[in-house]
């Protein structure tokens, strides 16, 4: 499963992937968290919720992990089943993550040229990523 513990070994590859740098990761988590806490307390409390706070199924993956995956959708354009692989996750999950976290990160002060997400069908597999970005499989041997 890949994560940003696994990344943080390959800082060039990481680079390659997300066009950012371990410590612009950083900062982005760091200006993020406030973001994130503040919408998801307005997501759990909304009037029309049916379940308590505290109540429905705990994300699986790490925020850092959810920001991680969100970028490389963005900039390498891969389809929820290649992201759902290195995940370890559902494409439900990949889908969700990274629709939520997408709403977030362009309220974030980086200087940062956000993409536009990819358009649904035009999204990369596994296959055609790992062809043509050669340091995704730097990542991936270091998941095994």
């Amino acid at each position: 499963m890949l994560t940003t513990e696994v990344v943080r070994k390959k800082p060039h590859a990481f680079k390659n992937l997300t066009g950012i740098g371990l410590t612009e990761l950083d900062q982005l988590y760091q200006q993020l968290v406030p973001l994130w806490t503040e919408s998801e307390g307005a997501r759990l409390n909304r009037p029309n919720r049916k379940r308590a706070v505290g109540g429905g199924h705990p994300y699986t993956l790490e925020l850092e992990d959810q920001l991680l995956m969100t970028l490389l959708w963005l900039y390498l354009h891969l389809n929820t089943a290649a992201l759902s692989f290195l995940f370890g996750v559902d494409k439900a999950t990949v889908s969700r993550n990274t629709r939520r976290m997408w709403q977030i990160l362009p309220q974030l002060n980086l200087p940062l040229d956000w993409p536009e997400p990819p358009r649904r069908g035009r999204c990369k597999n596994l296959e055609q990523a790992s062809r043509d970005y050669p340091d995704l499989l730097a990542l991936v041997e270091g998941i095994e």
